[in-house]
């Protein structure tokens, strides 16, 4: 049994895990945050706590954080919301001590599942059915959902993005009815959401489904060519995404927001159709600008370097069939210019107007 639960219940009260650490647990998945809900108050939580690191985290709505093993496991209070107010907040939280009101008033039914020991898993919401069928589907009526909450919208596609699972029609429609609420939620936390949904394994589903959402979020058309194949680098997948380079709304970090400026400024650059012209054309940019060009023109580079592997093509002095020594034979001076001498003939080499063996480059070299 969780530490947290544990020493929540052999002091009298009622405590769970909650949430999307259940969820994952039901989904085989590694837990990372662990939540759980009690029927204690925030001062009794406190005083239940006493002799471990506190955080205040939001005890006015019910949650305060307690360092277990490490890490900050937030404990709430059972509550049922009244009014929200800003599509964000409830105006005001009542604490219940009713654990089946508490996951009633939770975003999706995947999400509103509480487990312990002694209990076992508790659904009011058929939540572990939604799991097993692979879908989304919010609390209730998803219209009240959605417009106490907007930003619910937008963690059901991040949800969706990341575990493959479908949004279930009402749902859905609902998404499309309302997601220009998401226009009172603060930069930040769509920052947030935005980008671990684009990073997530099953983007381009969200991408195809939901187009219209995600072009009101970043405020410009996006393409239309997948993104999921490249890495799981944000900047690399929103310079595939988005149509152009006015992006300061999304609220990235400065560094960030210059490197997607530039990768969306050259994602069409015609770089070099043979090893030497691919080099040459990389050569004028540092070497973070080279990486994630190379990843965003992945399928290019991969057929170079497939070529480079089945043509036995060459890139570097090593692999000239000629070296220094034989060159000081031929008559040239020993020193710095030996060197010059073997770029300028990888150069040929490797821009095709000369074979890479010994006799070519001899004749070659007679003639220059």
């Amino acid at each position: 049994m969780h530490e947290g639960v544990k020493r929540l219940i052999d002091q009298g009260y009622e405590a769970y895990l909650v949430g999307g650490c259940v969820r994952d647990y039901l989904l085989g998945k590694p837990l990372h945050d662990v939540d759980i809900t009690t029927n204690a108050t925030p001062n009794e939580i406190l005083a239940v706590f006493s002799d471990y690191k506190t955080f205040d985290v939001g005890i006015r709505h019910g949650t305060v954080g307690v360092l277990i093993d490490k890490n900050i496991v937030e404990i709430t209070t059972y509550r049922k919301d009244n009014d929200y107010e800003n599509y964000r907040r409830p105006k005001e939280v009542t604490f219940t001590s009713s654990l089946v009101d508490d996951l009633k008033r939770r975003d999706f039914t995947m999400n509103a599942l509480a487990y312990n020991e002694i209990d076992g898993l508790i659904d009011c919401v058929n939540g572990q059915e939604d799991i097993k069928k692979r879908i989304i589907r919010a609390v209730g009526n998803p219209d009240v959902r959605f417009n106490e909450d907007a930003l619910r919208i937008l963690r059901a596609l991040r949800f969706k993005g990341q575990l493959g699972f479908e949004i279930e029609p009402k749902t859905k429609a609902a998404i499309y009815k309302n997601y220009h609420l998401l226009d009172n939620i603060a930069g930040e936390r769509i920052n947030q959401e935005l980008n671990q949904l684009i990073v997530s394994e099953f983007v381009d589903d969200v991408l195809k489904d939901f187009k219209e959402v995600i072009e009101f979020l970043v405020r410009q058309p996006i393409r239309t060519e997948a993104i999921s194949y490249i890495s799981r680098s944000l900047e690399v997948r929103y310079a595939l995404l988005l149509s152009n380079s006015e992006i300061a709304h999304l609220k990235l970090d400065k560094k960030r927001t210059q490197l997607i400026t530039f990768l969306i400024e050259n994602r069409d650059r015609q770089l070099g159709t043979t090893v030497y012209t691919l080099l040459k054309d990389l050569s004028e940019f540092n070497h973070k600008q080279v990486v994630y060009l190379a990843q965003l023109q992945q399928v290019k580079i991969d057929h170079l370097l497939s070529e480079i592997k089945d043509k036995r093509l060459i890139y570097n002095i090593a692999d000239l069939q000629i070296d220094g020594n034989q060159l000081i034979k031929m008559g040239y001076k020993q020193g710095p210019q030996i060197k010059v001498l073997l770029n300028l003939i990888l150069e040929a080499v490797m821009s095709g107007i000369l074979h890479n063996d010994t006799k070519s480059i001899q004749e070659w070299l007679i003639k220059q």
